[in-house]
């Protein structure tokens, strides 16, 4: 990192800071979300409820590619921007090298899996004879771009770490512009269904990938990617312990989904999965400006953290959890008056007693809203301080030791609205466990600051 970018990561304000690294990243995190947020209301809107409830059988195999963008990419991304705090800048660039080749492999290595063990997954995801057909389209052609996504989504986060939050806004901008065009084209004007919606994600994830490049090669980055890219085995393994809050949490939540779907099948068939993919896609919009806020504190808090500047990384996370916290209980107040108003963007529901549940599950679901957004700041200050493991014990105690456990309680007492009550619960408790942790680690960091 040039002396510059060095200079203001240890002497600007961190409000300022923040606001400056995090209004990017939210915009650019929104606009990821809306390569599939668009593709479910375009589907809801031209064809049917159906149709989104086929792209959310397939959601679980985006999920786990995520995962491991995120194991490599935010792994690796974190470990650089410590590097840069301790003005490692050729081991910083090493990392991205290594980020790009372990990327590419990954996305290649996921779609021969994806591609042979398609149909009997799907079916074990709660894939019925009405939904089946949409999630096997949609998904045979989601996999011929999977080697670009997982670089193009890994990758992104370095320009973050490196102290260019702008273009890794520009690069999704760019590639949500192109899909949101591709759908209205392929899908309303050409009827091509499901399978435009397919095609406009993955062009438009080609483009964000094509920007990505330019700009590591020939562009006015920090770091530079070299063709053909190099691995040195010894940066792997620590960028990886770095990325495993976030690969632990996408691994969790795509077994979340799964046992979600098909408890939504048992007890509300074909109209519960559609349900819940409106729900996680109006919780994905929701939820980003958070994932936002917390990609662009994680360079700040690694910067200064390996820079040895405790009190800017503790000030750091109580400004982002602030921030988090008062968004989340604005828009849990939005959602608990106006629920149709969000439901709707997704196509209307005509029957009236779907429209009810519909309704119901919306406000159960998201009851406990006000605290994720502490529960995402504090698990990424684990992840920035060198403490990958307590990020992910505090990222999976809500779903794998709560939430789990508690879909298949509630349903099995409550029936259908019991699986959306048992979300709440599970965020209720991962908050107490997440607090008793940053509560016991806060004041190590303000000893480390002292012996310094």
């Amino acid at each position: 990192m040039n002396d510059q970018r060095g200079r203001m990561m240890e002497s600007t304000p961190v409000p300022k800071l923040l606001i400056q690294f995090s209004i990017p990243t939210i915009v650019g995190m929104l606009v990821n979300a809306l390569y599939n947020v668009v593709d479910r209301i375009f589907l809801g809107q031209a064809i049917s409820r159906l149709a989104i409830g086929g792209v959310y059988l397939a959601f679980p195999f985006m999920i786990v590619s995520m995962a491991f963008a995120m194991l490599i990419g935010f792994g690796g991304n974190a470990l650089s921007s410590i590097e840069l705090g301790r003005k490692h800048r050729e081991t910083s660039e090493q990392i991205l090298n290594n980020a790009f080749v372990l990327l590419f492999l990954c996305g290649l290595v996921l779609a021969g899996i994806y591609t042979i063990f398609m149909k009997p997954l799907l079916l074990m995801f709660g894939g019925s004879e009405k939904l089946l057909p949409y999630a096997t389209e949609y998904l045979s052609i989601i996999i011929l771009f999977l080697p670009i996504y997982t670089v193009e989504f890994g990758i992104n986060a370095f320009t973050r770490g490196e102290g260019n939050p702008k273009i890794s806004m520009l690069t999704m901008l760019i590639g949500a512009l192109v899909n949101t065009v591709l759908d209205y084209i392929f899908i309303v004007r050409w009827g091509w269904g499901i399978a435009g919606a397919a095609w406009a994600t993955g062009i438009g994830q080609c483009c964000s990938f094509l920007c990505l490049i330019y700009y590591f090669t020939w562009g006015s980055s920090t770091l530079k990617l070299h063709f053909p890219p190099t691995l040195k085995t010894s940066l792997i393994l620590p960028a990886l312990k770095l990325g495993t809050s976030n690969f632990g949490m996408q691994v969790v939540s795509s077994l979340i989904v799964v046992v979600y779907n098909m408890k939504l099948q048992q007890y509300g068939g074909d109209f519960g999965v559609s349900a819940a993919g409106v729900i996680q896609s109006i919780t994905t919009l929701v939820l980003m400006p958070i994932i936002g806020l917390n990609q662009g504190a994680q360079p700040i808090m690694g910067y200064n953290y390996g820079a040895g500047n405790y009190r800017r990384v503790k000030e750091t996370l109580k400004t982002a959890m602030i921030i988090a916290t008062s968004y989340a209980l604005l828009f849990w107040i939005f959602i608990e008056l106006k629920p149709t108003w969000f439901l709707n963007i997704f196509g209307k529901e005509k029957n009236p007693e779907n429209i009810a549940a519909q309704i119901q599950a919306a406000r159960c679901y998201f009851l406990m809203l006000p605290s994720i957004g502490s529960q995402i700041i504090c698990a990424n200050y684990f992840q920035a301080t060198e403490k990958p493991f307590i990020g992910l014990l505090t990222s999976l105690s809500r779903q794998l030791l709560i939430l789990l456990p508690s879909i298949y309680i509630f349903s099995g007492l409550f029936g259908f609205i019991g699986i959306w009550i048992a979300s709440p619960v599970s965020d209720f408790f991962a908050w107490m466990i997440t607090l008793f942790f940053i509560k016991r680690d806060l004041p190590r960091l303000q000893e480390k600051k002292s012996s310094c």
